[in-house]
């Protein structure tokens, strides 16, 4: 039982995961994991074409993305921290309006993933 209650405390006075700032991603995690997963030289040369010099900006209340190859304003999408915690180190979870399911935002070495359950892929971010 005691062993319990410290393992209780130790998580509840846990430093929560800054996600927030301007973020840049950063492609080439990404497209190692689609060469690993035998994407096609023209899948992996479309993605980094959409991809290449694409930010995020995550305030408290919203996440904005800006695609660098799109002529369209960037896409703003409200989010809430999810009722279900991430199980994973470093992470936070997040509900978004647009999504069906929560993406886990995890920081590791300075860098941001965003795990999406529905994707094979990670997208990596580097703050700016």
């Amino acid at each position: 039982m005691l062993i319990v209650q410290w393992l209780c405390a130790a998580q509840s006075h846990a430093a929560p995961v800054d996600i927030k700032g301007s973020w840049e991603i950063d492609l080439a995690p990404m497209l190692e994991q689609a060469k690993k997963n035998n994407a096609p030289a023209e899948q992996l040369a479309q993605r980094e074409r959409r991809f290449q010099g694409s930010q995020m900006v995550i305030d408290a209340k919203t996440i904005k993305l800006s695609l660098a190859d799109s002529v369209a304003q960037p896409m703003t999408y409200e989010y809430k921290v999810a009722k279900t915690a991430s199980k994973k180190a470093n992470c936070v979870s997040l509900s978004i309006d647009a999504l069906p399911a929560p993406l886990d935002y995890c920081i590791n070495d300075g860098a941001l993933s965003v795990n999406d359950p529905t994707s094979v892929l990670v997208s990596v971010y580097r703050r700016k």
